[in-house]
């Protein structure tokens, strides 16, 4: 009896697990096994034709000028989003945890752009930013900034990428404020009250009270941060589609060039394996630096 009943047991997790184990295996281990096997081939994508070239779609990837280019750009791309995202949505996020005016206004009104789908957010800025009948433009020409005025945000090289960044860091701004404003407002009222009495000013009761207590906050929102740079690609094939002259060609709009509008599947992929294990690498990376930042404070 006891053995039957442990059978049944055994049988009735399997039977609960069983749908999870499929649809992981369906739509995660599968396409990446598949995914794995046609980075060592040349398939285009559309013909039953495949030959296997071995070890080919990697050397000519690192024999790619526009290749290194494109992680310049994803580099530049990271390090600046994820930089000022931190600092604007910390500040807002303080504001907002000292109960400013019209606080929960903003805080709902600048969370609203997370919930909006990228190509949306990139369309509505590549409307904005045009430069013949942009609201942006008519709007300093209106305030007599005419040089500004004249500008071609998204089709001057030195300019574009850094414009899309804006767009991006507007975009997720609301969702790293509030995890930060969770952070903060799980930070213990009387130990602030008292560093307050004990003389410390809101800046020195911020720096050794309140941000060290958030430092869980910070690790998330970089690590998220990071990663979301790192396979960007909807926001500048809406803006820019990686021009002009691959000014703003990052590794995802490269991937996508080259597997479907090169019809070059096999390299793609071969291109999106290299992506996977940075990323892997460099989130292994961070997690491990900044918990062991978050144990030293």
């Amino acid at each position: 009896m006891k053995a039957m009943a442990k059978h049944e047991k055994t049988v009735g997790k399997l039977v609960f697990i069983l749908p999870s184990f499929l649809i992981v295996t369906l739509f995660i281990t599968y396409p990446f096994l598949s995914g794995l096997h046609l980075a060592f081939t040349d398939w285009d994508g559309i013909s039953k034709d495949m030959r296997n070239v071995g070890l080919d779609n990697f050397k000519e990837l690192f024999s790619d000028g526009v290749f290194y280019l494109s992680l310049k750009n994803t580099a530049i791309f990271t390090v600046l989003v994820t930089a000022l995202q931190h600092i604007i949505s910390l500040v807002i996020a303080v504001l907002i945890d000292k109960k400013m005016r019209g606080s929960e206004f903003y805080k709902a009104v600048l969370f609203i752009p997370c919930l909006l789908s990228t190509v949306v957010i990139g369309a509505v800025f590549g409307t904005i930013l045009n430069p013949i009948n942009g609201t942006l433009n008519k709007g300093l020409a209106f305030l007599g900034f005419e040089t500004l005025s004249q500008a071609d945000w998204l089709g001057d090289p030195r300019l574009s990428l850094y414009v899309v960044i804006m767009a991006n860091v507007w975009q997720w701004i609301g969702y790293s404020m509030v995890i930060y404003l969770a952070g903060l407002q799980s930070v213990s009222a009387e130990l602030v009250e008292a560093s307050r009495i004990d003389g410390a000013n809101a800046w020195q009761g911020f720096k050794n009270i309140e941000f060290p207590s958030i430092a869980p906050a910070f690790t998330i929102n970089t690590v998220l941060s990071v990663v979301g740079c790192l396979k960007a690609f909807e926001i500048i094939f809406v803006m820019t589609g990686g021009g002009p002259g691959n000014a703003t060609e990052i590794i995802g709009t490269y991937i996508y060039n080259k597997g479907f509008t090169s019809s070059r599947f096999g390299y793609g992929t071969a291109v999106s394996l290299v992506l996977f294990i940075f990323i892997i690498i460099v989130s292994f990376i961070q997690v491990k630096m900044l918990r062991a930042r978050e144990e030293d404070l």
